[in-house]
């Protein structure tokens, strides 16, 4: 019977705390690590949507064998979240800081000539996937993004680097 009760016991006890400790220091695993929505409805889930934007070139030919279309884009408040141990940790959004999601579709000609260059959309290599710090910019109707080419697969640091083109993407009227 007492062996009963001492169990009990320790599984409230360790419930209670688990309860209580989900919110707290005690659970959560190193430093927030900034979040950037693959959807547009995870942004708006995670209410972090501030817009959609449109670009001027929808569809950027690179190269002969390589060209891109943007499928969709918007801007969203820059966010954070903690890592937490039990449960699932909340949001911290900056309302104050934004950034560009940019999804795309990439075409690649299947012909046998390698590629010499690299390309960057921003600071991110091409990928269907790309976001870009907009700052801390109180007018963000209007973001123009660098394309860059390089010969190596690094980006360059900002005195070295020269983009070749760019992409204006600018607030879609509702």
């Amino acid at each position: 019977m007492q062996k009963t009760s001492f169990v009990i016991l320790t599984i409230s006890f360790l419930s209670i705390l688990f309860l209580l400790g989900c919110d707290s220091e005690g659970n959560t695993k190193g430093t927030p690590t900034m979040g950037y929505s693959e959807t547009l409805s995870k942004s708006k889930e995670n209410e972090v949507f501030q817009f959609e934007v449109v670009a001027d070139k929808p569809i950027c030919t690179l190269t002969k064998n390589l060209k891109f279309q943007i499928k969709n884009s918007w801007v969203e408040n820059t966010w954070s979240r903690k890592h937490y141990i039990f449960g699932k940790a909340p949001v911290m959004r900056n309302d104050s800081s934004y950034q560009l999601i940019i999804n795309l579709n990439i075409e690649r000609n299947s012909l046998k000539e390698k590629e010499n260059y690299f390309y960057f959309i921003g600071n991110n290599s091409l990928d269907t996937f790309i976001h870009y710090y907009c700052g801390y910019n109180a007018k963000i109707d209007t973001i123009k993004v660098p394309l860059y080419r390089e010969t190596s697969p690094e980006l360059p640091s900002k005195k070295i680097r020269k983009g070749f083109d760019f992409i204006t993407f600018v607030k879609q009227k509702s």
